[in-house]
C-alpha cells in the first residue's frame, strides 16, 4: 500500500462504491442536456390517473315560481339512494364522480329526471312544474350506458399543463376536470366536440378551447384524445335587477351556447361574471327565484367582455274570465299558465268562468284552457286583452 498506484486504486474503488447513492451523473449544459430537458417537458404519463375523490352532490328544489319545495324526493337511479329536500329545498347525496341520473318528485308536481355530472361543480337547481290531471306518467329515460372513455390533456401555448379546467362534451354535456398535469378523462359518444372553460388566467378573462368534431366507432376501452391548447377567453358580466332597478343577489343564472352550459348565482347587488368563454352567441336566463320570473337575454360575445343587464319581473296576480266567442262563460275550465315556456300554475275557473292566475309579462306569458270533464284542449281565439277575457272555441 506504499506505492502511489495503490492509493489511486483505493480511491477509484471508493468512488465506484458511492455511485449508486449519488444518482445519475449528467451534465447540465450542452445540446444533449437541452434535448433531454425538452423531451422530459412534453412527456405524458401513460399510466391511468389516480381515482379522483367523489364530489359531494348538493342541490336545491324549487317550484316554478322560485319558492323552496320541502319534502321532495330525490332518487339516484341505478343506485337506490333516496333523500328528501329540507324546509329550504336543500338536499345532499353521497359523493360521486358521475354521471348521476336523478329522478325528482314531489306532491302536486310533475316528476322530472336530470342527468348530472358532478365535475362541473356548478350549483344544482331542480325546478318542478305543477301537475295537471291530464299529465301522462313519466317515461324513464335510459341510464347512461357504459362505453368507451377518452383521455387527453389541456395545455397552454407553451405546452404547460392547465389544471382544474372544465372539459365538456358539447353533444352530451358530459364533463370532467383536468388534474394537476392537465389530464382529463370522460365518456365518449359517436361524435364529440370538446369545449374547455377555465375562468382563471388569461389576464382576467380566463382561457378556453374547442376541438373540431371528433368521430369514434362504438367500442370499449380508453381512447387517446387530441391535445387541447387554450387561448385567451372572453367574459360575460352584468347585473340582475328587479323591474324597479334594485339588484338581486342569489338568483340562479343559466348560460348556454357553443356546447357549454354553466350555472352561476348572482352576488352582492345582483352582480355576476362568467369568464373563460369562447367567442360566439349565448343565451343567459334567470331561473325563477322567490316569485321573480323572466329575465332572458341573447348575448353576442366578442373579444374581451360583454356587459348585460338582466331584468326580472315579479309574478303578478291576475283575474281572467274564460268565455266563448259569444261571451258565454265556460264554467270550471282548467287554465294553465306558462311563462317563458315553463308551466307556472294550473288553476280551475269557478262556475262563472272566473279564474285567478299568476303571470309574468304579457310577452312571456301563455295560457292553455281545457274542459272540466274530459280535459280536452280548447283553442284560444285570441290572447287576453284589456278586458281580461280568455276567448275559446268550444269543441
Amino acid at each position: 500500500m506504499r506505492r502511489p498506484s495503490h492509493y489511486v486504486l483505493l480511491c477509484a474503488l471508493v468512488f465506484v462504491a458511492l455511485l449508486p447513492f449519488a444518482g445519475p451523473w449528467t451534465s447540465n449544459t450542452g445540446p444533449a442536456a437541452r434535448e433531454r430537458q425538452q423531451a422530459t417537458s412534453v412527456r405524458r404519463p401513460s399510466r391511468p390517473p389516480a381515482s379522483a375523490p367523489g364530489m359531494l352532490v348538493r342541490g336545491r328544489v324549487l317550484d316554478a315560481l322560485g319558492f323552496f319545495v320541502a319534502g321532495a324526493e330525490i332518487m339516484r337511479r341505478g343506485a337506490g339512494e333516496r333523500v328528501r329536500s329540507d324546509a329550504d329545498g336543500f338536499f345532499e347525496l353521497t359523493p360521486a364522480r358521475g354521471p348521476l341520473d336523478l329522478a325528482v318528485s314531489g306532491e302536486g308536481f310533475r316528476p322530472v329526471q336530470r342527468r348530472l355530472f358532478p365535475a362541473s361543480g356548478d350549483p344544482l337547481y331542480v325546478t318542478l312544474e305543477p301537475s295537471a290531471p291530464w299529465d301522462q306518467p313519466a317515461v324513464e329515460l335510459p341510464l347512461l350506458p357504459a362505453g368507451s372513455e377518452g383521455e387527453g390533456f389541456v395545455v397552454d401555448k407553451d405546452g404547460g399543463p392547465v389544471a382544474h379546467a372544465l372539459v365538456t362534451v358539447g353533444e352530451t354535456g358530459a364533463c370532467a376536470r383536468t388534474d394537476e398535469i392537465g389530464r382529463y378523462r370522460l365518456p365518449l359518444a359517436p361524435t364529440v366536440t370538446l369545449v374547455v372553460n377555465q375562468p382563471e388566467g388569461g389576464d382576467g378573462n380566463g382561457v378556453c378551447a374547442r376541438s373540431e368534431p371528433l368521430q369514434f366507432a362504438a367500442s370499449t376501452g380508453l381512447v387517446p384524445l387530441p391535445e387541447l391548447v387554450v387561448q385567451r377567453g372572453a367574459t360575460i358580466r352584468g347585473t340582475v335587477r328587479r323591474k324597479g332597478g334594485e339588484g338581486m343577489a342569489g338568483v340562479p343564472l343559466l348560460l348556454s351556447g357553443g356546447g357549454l352550459v354553466r350555472c352561476v348565482e348572482s352576488g352582492q347587488n345582483g352582480m355576476f361574471r362568467i369568464a373563460g368563454l369562447l367567442q360566439g352567441d349565448y343565451e343567459l336566463a334567470a331561473l325563477p327565484w322567490r316569485g321573480a320570473l323572466g329575465g332572458r337575454q341573447q348575448v353576442a360575445l366578442q373579444q374581451g367582455a360583454a356587459d348585460c343587464e338582466l331584468q326580472v319581473g315579479e309574478a303578478s296576480q291576475r283575474r281572467l274570465r274564460v268565455v266563448t266567442a259569444a261571451g258565454a262563460p265556460v264554467p270550471n275550465a282548467y287554465v294553465t299558465t306558462s311563462v317563458d315556456g315553463l308551466r307556472r300554475a294550473v288553476d280551475r275557473a269557478d262556475g262563472n268562468g272566473w279564474v285567478e292566475v299568476q303571470s309574468g309579462t304579457a310577452e312571456a306569458t301563455t295560457f292553455e284552457v281545457r274542459t272540466a270533464d274530459d280535459w280536452k284542449q280548447l283553442k284560444l281565439q285570441r290572447p287576453p286583452v284589456a278586458d281580461d277575457r280568455l276567448v275559446v272555441a268550444l269543441p
